[in-house]
């Protein structure tokens, strides 16, 4: 992916989109912090921070509109994915092996981030509520951490070992496609006996 190339393995945290009030943050943050990024902010441009682009053009990219979510998180740039924690956001950042930058803000969000940080360490925290408005250089420590070779690196192993049995679990004989192929069955059966009676 072209927004990615030439940028050394692991070294850009990949965000999504926040209120007006945290993309300043967010964006006071991605420009102090030096790390390269690539910001998806969907059609809502307005929340990119007055002239950030123009000030961090050699090291990031803003996405408008549609970002392809999955092929950004599996190429090799990519060292961190500051996510809400939603659980389709969790499952292709660990799918990818990418250390999650864990930003919770609503239900559900908060129990997938404890499962991430604090069960597997295969994330941080980055901050936690929708309310929240983090201070711009204890998120830019966050970003700087995380595209740091030296730093978190047991945090980047752990999430590399959560990929990989994720990846395991869907091959032929893994955990999941035995369960699924389970379910299969016993629905096929129950159909069966239900046209039988």
């Amino acid at each position: 992916m072209s927004t990615n190339d030439g940028v050394p393995s692991r070294r850009r945290p990949h965000a999504l989109v926040p209120p007006p009030a945290q993309a300043a943050a967010l964006g006071a943050a991605l420009e102090a912090s030096g790390a390269r990024f690539v910001w998806a902010v969907g059609a809502d441009a307005a929340v990119v921070p007055e002239g950030l682009e123009e000030r961090t053009a050699a090291r990031g990219r803003v996405v408008r509109g549609w970002a392809p979510q999955m092929e950004i998180l599996r190429h090799a740039a990519v060292g961190a994915f500051l996510t809400h924690c939603g659980w389709n956001s969790t499952l292709e950042g660990v799918a990818a092996g990418v250390p999650l930058l864990a930003w919770p803000m609503k239900a559900d969000q908060f129990i997938d981030a404890r499962l991430v940080v604090d069960l597997h360490g295969a994330g941080v925290r980055a901050a936690e509520g929708a309310g929240a408005v983090p201070d711009p250089g204890a998120l830019a420590r966050v970003f700087a951490d995380a595209v740091d070779s030296g730093k978190l690196a047991d945090v980047r192993a752990k999430a590399s070992a959560v990929a990989a049995a994720a990846a395991a679990a869907v091959e032929e004989g893994g955990s999941s496609w035995i369960a699924l192929e389970k379910m299969a069955n016993e629905l096929e059966t129950a159909y069966l006996e239900s046209v039988d009676r």
